[in-house]
């Protein structure tokens, strides 16, 4: 099964701590009544542990007057061939050391099944720290020390992974404004570096943007919040070569008969397949509730496609996982 989870977020009134199945298939949804829920919370980070059948959720904000960070690592287990002994479709929370309580960090799968993630903010200040997480030894490690150089602290970037050990980070907000950079992050066994990219064309700058990845060499970018705070519905793609020889961002354009998703921020995408993305809700002038399938061929183009899911619905949110 093609199976995405969807976790929080905010409604403009309420924190919500829901949790929802959707059948990438069917296009169906689920909202059963799943074991030891996390708390409310919006911004969280989370990834897939794809091999394994498990979703990893860290962080986030647990109150709307942002004094509260659950400082939390939750695995929801899709089935039980990780680990003997436990409930499929069950949240656990780990019983780890953990990094400092964040919200708007963001955490990427890589083989070995390792997640890393980056950066973030609190009430007290913005990160640009580097962590690992293993898996198997269920540890939390902090690998900022071994970096030459790492992107300046920020949060509500995005993260997306380009084949097995190499990773895109892209724009966010800073300490004082929002950010445009373009940032690689390598892993080789025990050896980590972050490469900023300079390229001619990019995304203006941008934060509380939505990405994924299409495949090894392809990702797609959504929307987000400009530098004046101004809600975006561009889309573009970036593309890495396999061998790491090459980048380059690129913008897509849209007939005005075409369909394509309103402007938003605070959307959450997800990776379906390959060269196929999901996305749902978001927030501009209101918060969403729609759902959207965007596909890329190199033969025929690309193109958004909104869906008509059944089952029940999750509420419009923003700031939610999937």
């Amino acid at each position: 099964e093609y199976m995405g989870l969807l976790f929080g977020g905010f409604d403009g009134e309420n924190l919500l701590g829901d949790t929802f199945l959707f059948n990438y298939q069917t296009l169906a949804w689920t909202n059963g009544t799943w074991q030891r829920n996390p708390r409310p919370r919006y911004r969280q980070a989370a990834a897939t542990f794809s091999r394994l059948g498990v979703v990893m959720m860290f962080g986030g904000v647990s109150d709307s007057t942002f004094q509260n960070f659950p400082n939390e690592t939750s695995f929801f287990f899709r089935n039980t061939s990780y680990e003997k002994g436990l409930e499929p479709n069950t949240w656990y929370q780990l019983a780890v050391e953990h990094p400092e309580q964040r919200l708007g960090s963001a955490m990427v799968y890589m083989a070995d099944d390792v997640i890393v993630m980056f950066g973030g903010a609190n009430a007290n200040s913005y990160f640009g720290d580097t962590w690992l997480f293993e898996a198997q030894k269920r540890m939390w490690r902090d690998i900022t020390p071994l970096l030459r150089r790492s992107p300046r602290p920020r949060d509500v970037h995005t993260f997306v992974r380009l084949g097995m050990n190499r990773a895109v980070l892209f724009a966010g907000y800073g300490e004082y404004d929002a950010l445009g950079d373009t940032w690689i992050f390598e892993r080789n066994e025990e050896a980590f570096t972050w490469t900023p990219i300079s390229l001619c064309i990019s995304p203006p700058k941008r934060y509380r943007h939505s990405m994924a990845a299409l495949n090894g060499t392809l990702s797609v970018l959504f929307g987000g919040l400009s530098s004046d705070d101004l809600p975006l519905n561009d889309t573009w793609l970036f593309s890495a070569a396999l061998d790491g020889s090459g980048y380059r961002w690129i913008k897509l354009n849209f007939s005005q008969s075409s369909e394509y998703p309103s402007r938003r921020s605070g959307a959450a995408m997800a990776t379906v397949a390959s060269r196929k993305a999901f996305m749902f809700g978001g927030l501009a002038n209101t918060y969403h509730d729609d759902a959207w399938m965007f596909f890329y061929c190199s033969e025929l183009g690309w193109t958004w496609r909104q869906l008509q899911p059944s089952g029940q619905y999750p509420p419009a949110r923003a700031g939610h996982s999937v």
